[in-house]
């Protein structure tokens, strides 16, 4: 029989094993239409510490949310309008560019290693890979118009007028407005016997969550705009929609700005090409861009406390993107850098608890 402690432990671990599978499948049925509710909340964790600051210079917290809000759609809106038009015009080029530059890929390859393969003995069917590359090159546009797809279902709300200017702004200017007492009330239903550990744990959450992805989406912002930039003013064809798309790629440590590097190579490559000078300047761009990124913008606005292993963090990206589609790669991040303080905080009690000590 069990003793009253371990039947009030069994108790508790039941409950939260049962609050977490409630949470879990919560979040998968409504996992459709929970995407403009978490923009809200992520726009209103994103913009709480500027109503602090604003709070503690003499203005109410209503008024500065209202104008916080007012001035982010206002921006969002112009950013739209000045930069899609011109993405979705790059984008269509690349599309529509891809096989010309496969094709011409493939005789620049074959032009420089056909000779020197045909001295070992090695002959090169010309028709042969090309037939195999198409097939790649069809295997992946099938690949992304699929995930494109697969975007647009999981995230239509998102990207619909209604959401993102109307219905995730509301969301966070009640979540701003109610920011203080929505935490009061979370906190009251602490057990008050595990309020300081709990609160601490949820302290080291917000450090890793606010440095993280305020700093990230800052530096995101700034490599957008530098690949952006860079890479139209070389006159790299798509250079605009792919430099964009590397900045915000830049959110993956590494493999966001190397999968850019080396498609705009190709690109280079089979526009330029003999010209080397084009080629010199977009590795000269993407090495000034990790410079940058990894000396001075990535200490100053992400840090190093966060603590998220960039291998960690893409298999939380394809991991909750599998399971949610576009919500779950919004809620990667900040899911990631959570369990990653749990794992941290139940390491630090395993290596305090007596069965480590006592190696039991």
């Amino acid at each position: 029989m069990l003793s009253p402690s371990s039947l009030l432990a069994t108790q508790k671990t039941l409950f939260w094993t049962l609050v977490v599978a409630v949470l879990a499948w919560v979040l998968v049925l409504f996992s459709a239409v929970l995407t403009p509710f978490v923009v809200g909340a992520v726009i209103a964790y994103f913009f709480d510490p500027v109503v602090v600051w604003l709070e503690r210079h003499g203005i109410r917290r209503l008024p500065s949310t209202a104008m916080i809000l007012a001035l982010f759609v206002c921006l969002f809106a112009l950013v739209v309008l000045a930069f899609v038009p011109p993405l979705l015009r790059d984008l269509a080029t690349l599309v529509a560019n891809a096989p010309g530059y496969v094709d011409t890929l493939q005789k620049l390859a074959i032009d420089a290693w056909g000779p020197a393969l045909a001295k070992w003995g090695l002959t090169v069917d010309l028709a042969s890979i090309k037939a195999s590359t198409d097939t790649l090159v069809g295997r992946g546009s099938s690949w992304l118009s699929t995930v494109l797809q697969s975007v647009w279902t999981g995230g239509q709300v998102v990207v619909s007028t209604i959401s993102l200017l109307v219905i995730s702004p509301i969301v966070a200017f009640y979540l701003l407005v109610d920011w203080p007492r929505i935490l009061a009330t979370l906190e009251g239903w602490v057990p008050p016997a595990q309020r300081d550990v709990t609160l601490g744990v949820v302290n080291d959450m917000d450090r890793a969550l606010g440095g993280f992805i305020r700093g990230q989406a800052i530096v995101c912002a700034i490599m957008a705009f530098w690949y952006g930039l860079s890479l139209s003013m070389i006159g790299l064809n798509s250079g605009l929609v792919l430099g964009v798309v590397t900045g915000i790629m830049t959110v993956v440590p590494y493999i966001g700005s190397m999968t850019g590097l080396i498609v705009a190579l190709a690109i280079a490559l089979a526009q330029f090409w003999p010209i080397s000078t084009p080629l010199l300047l977009v590795i000269g761009a993407f090495g000034l861009g990790q410079f940058f990124e990894n000396y001075v913008l990535a200490p100053k606005l992400v840090g190093e406390a966060v603590g998220l292993h960039p291998v960690w963090l893409m298999f939380a990206l394809v991991a909750f993107g599998s399971l949610f589609g576009f919500m779950g790669v919004l809620v990667a991040v900040p899911l990631a850098a959570i369990v990653g303080v749990l794992i941290r905080f139940g390491l630090n009690r395993y290596l305090e608890s007596a069965i480590y000590k006592g190696g039991v």
